[in-house]
């Protein structure tokens, strides 16, 4: 609902509408086959074979992977739309934009192999017996100690620390920008509440809102990987806290566009009022031409 208004059609969109669908695409089937994991009924049909689990854990963190790297494109792109707007209006062209996007896929795709490696269902090592529910998908112990440590590793630069950290570089920069140029600002502003830096500004608190949200969900998982890499010992409490968290990030994105967005309580109304939206655009359309006359 969020991208399919009028205030979403333009350039920004794709990135907008694939951010969406990776939550949406983790909320329902990813999250669906993790929690089939505690119903051994399902294991026969979802988790029967090796090859079934690594499916799983591929697109468990391409998924992921998807929503973080085009969070930094996201980001790019509201830098040089505030930063440096007649570029982006000649440079930033919807090619362009699909050409980044399949590269970002591309790329997510071939970080996310390396999770899939050595990965194992306890069905298949049972001898198709099941005993109980849980940790249907499980990484093979019998993998070197230094691939195990060496994955959780990986896994916690390649999709959290390094996208988190590139975003919160570009945000950093763009708020400073914004702070230096404050007056200039202020004037913009001032003179048409309708203008296109106003507006690209007002898009990039919202979406660095989103990346809050993401590093309070993202943080203590990474806290928890970096802990069982070096040994450290999590309480159990914690642990499943920072394990569900990233999960929990799918939610916390269209309710951050609720509170946060001007553009998606008007698209909510685009969508369920349409009637409503009619009779304020015939409105305006009348006072503009009284005024005119």
């Amino acid at each position: 609902m969020a991208v399919v208004g009028p205030t979403f059609q333009d350039k920004k969109r794709p990135f907008l509408l694939l951010f969406l669908a990776a939550d949406l695409v983790t909320l329902v089937a990813v999250v669906g086959i993790q929690l089939s994991e505690f119903f051994p009924k399902t294991w026969p049909v979802l988790w029967r074979n090796d090859s079934q689990c690594a499916l799983h854990r591929f697109g468990r963190f391409l998924t992921n992977a998807v929503t973080v790297y085009i969070m930094i494109a996201i980001s790019v792109d509201r830098y040089i739309a505030v930063v440096h707007p007649f570029s982006y209006k000649t440079e930033c062209t919807p090619k362009r934009t699909k050409y980044v996007l399949v590269a970002i896929w591309l790329l997510c795709a071939l970080l996310s192999i390396p999770a899939a490696i050595k990965f194992k269902t306890k069905f298949a090592l049972l001898d198709l017996k099941v005993d109980s529910g849980g940790d249907a998908c499980f990484l093979d112990q019998s993998a070197p100690v230094w691939f195990r440590y060496s994955l959780r590793l990986y896994l916690s630069f390649a999709f959290t620390l390094v996208p988190a950290t590139i975003t919160g570089l570009v945000y950093t920069v763009l708020l400073l920008h914004v702070w230096r140029h404050n007056r200039e600002f202020s004037a913009t502003i001032r003179s048409s509440k309708e203008s296109s830096s106003l507006n690209q500004w007002k898009i990039a608190k919202v979406l660095l809102a989103v990346y809050l949200g993401f590093m309070f969900c993202y943080v203590p998982y990474l806290i928890f990987q970096f802990s069982i890499s070096f040994r450290y010992r999590v309480p159990g409490t914690f642990a499943n806290i920072s394990i569900l968290l990233p999960y929990a990030n799918s939610c916390v994105n269209p309710v951050i566009y609720l509170l946060w967005s001007e553009s998606f309580r008007s698209n909510l109304r685009f969508l369920f009022l349409p009637k409503s939206n009619d009779t304020k655009t015939n409105r305006s359309v009348k006072t503009s031409v009284t005024v005119v006359t």
